[in-house]
């Protein structure tokens, strides 16, 4: 009996080990100023939750695969999706998944506004390579020449 306990102790304590660590919670504009350095210091399984504003940069995810939320993720509350803004910044893709992320990348909550072209390569959210996040509760629209 003994010997079958010390075996699942030491099954149990491998598999403790070999968990990921807790995933962090990283806080725009408070932790970081933008959502890209957010997301720059982000690491697999995080979270960046992002405060209502209008944010001019164009972000992407770099391979993480990550949450980014704005704080209707966190209350389900449809208001913060208007007011919590991704406004392109130059001649790409406002948001862009491009290194395979996957279907734990999330995007929800953004407004995400004023991709530069309605013609590829440019635009409002791009998935390319292999790219599979998922894309819920935004709203995306308008361009501008």
């Amino acid at each position: 009996m003994k010997r079958s306990s010390f075996f699942i102790r030491v099954c149990v304590a491998i598999v403790i080990a070999t968990l990921p660590a807790s995933a962090n919670i990283i806080n725009v504009p408070d932790d970081c100023p933008t959502i890209q350095e957010g997301i720059d210091a982000s690491a697999d399984g995080d979270t960046v939750l992002v405060q209502p504003g209008t944010y001019m940069e164009n972000i992407g995810f770099g391979g993480r695969n990550i949450v980014l939320g704005s704080l209707f993720l966190t209350t389900r509350d449809t208001s913060y999706i208007s007011v919590t803004v991704i406004w392109h910044a130059n001649e790409d893709f406002v948001v862009k998944f491009e290194n395979g992320e996957d279907s734990t990348a999330i995007i929800t909550g953004f407004t995400i506004k004023n991709g530069p072209s309605e013609e590829p390569p440019s635009g409002g959210i791009g998935c390319i390579e292999y790219s599979s996040p998922i894309i819920d509760h935004n709203i995306i629209w308008g361009y501008s020449d």
